[in-house]
């Protein structure tokens, strides 16, 4: 009976174990499917699905920004077989995530006939030569194109940084082209501020210096 009871009794204090270890996992995979979002598409019949400012995604603990394009063609969410596909044709897309954590990987799945690729900022993150997926260690990852890329979904995976991992105010600083001294505002990832009468907390480009507002 002792016998029998210690082994229930161990045997539930391992399954505890198990279910602690899962639930403070360091390791995140999140997946962003644009063809199953209900964003507005553009299409024939019109162009809501167009990014003429910076459209963010927050999912979980990352953050993804995609900036309109600066091409002749928008940045949009065009209308796919009734499904919206993010495409790209110039600009950046960029991932974040909190101080103490890590992109380590990112991987796209595209429409491989029209996917050129990005040049990554941590340059480990680029993607040339038919790659959908690159990995690397940042806080921040800041991917460029100048050719036309369609998305269908993206899945990155985070973990714990260590010393190892690429900050995220060097990455958003070595973007940033250094503007005139007139009292423009960028944000870290290089999004120009136009109302700069309500700034929350956080590092800011000043006329090309790093400006910490707390």
């Amino acid at each position: 009976m002792k016998s029998t009871l210690l082994k229930s009794m161990t045997l539930a204090v391992a399954m505890l174990f198990v279910s602690a270890a899962n639930l403070f996992a360091d390791s995140e995979t999140i997946t962003i499917s644009f063809n199953d979002s209900t964003y507005a598409m553009s299409g024939s019949a019109g162009n809501d699905g167009d990014i003429t400012e910076a459209f963010v995604i927050y999912t979980g603990e990352l953050t993804t920004t995609i900036s309109p394009s600066t091409g002749k063609n928008p940045n949009r969410f065009w209308n796919t077989k009734g499904k919206p596909q993010l495409r790209v044709y110039d600009g950046t897309v960029t991932f974040e995530v909190p101080e103490g954590r890590a992109i380590k990987s990112i991987e796209f799945t595209v429409d491989a006939s029209k996917f050129a690729g990005f040049t990554g900022n941590p340059t480990d993150f680029t993607m040339s030569d038919g790659a959908t997926s690159a990995s690397g260690n940042s806080e921040m990852v800041i991917l460029t194109c100048s050719k036309q890329n369609r998305i269908n979904a993206v899945t990155i995976t985070v973990d714990d940084a260590d010393e190892n991992t690429t900050t995220k105010a060097y990455v958003g600083i070595s973007e940033i082209r250094t503007p005139a001294a007139n009292g423009e505002i960028f944000t870290i990832s290089g999004m120009k501020v136009s109302d700069k009468t309500a700034l929350p907390k956080g590092i800011y480009i000043v006329d090309g210096k790093k400006v910490i507002k707390k």
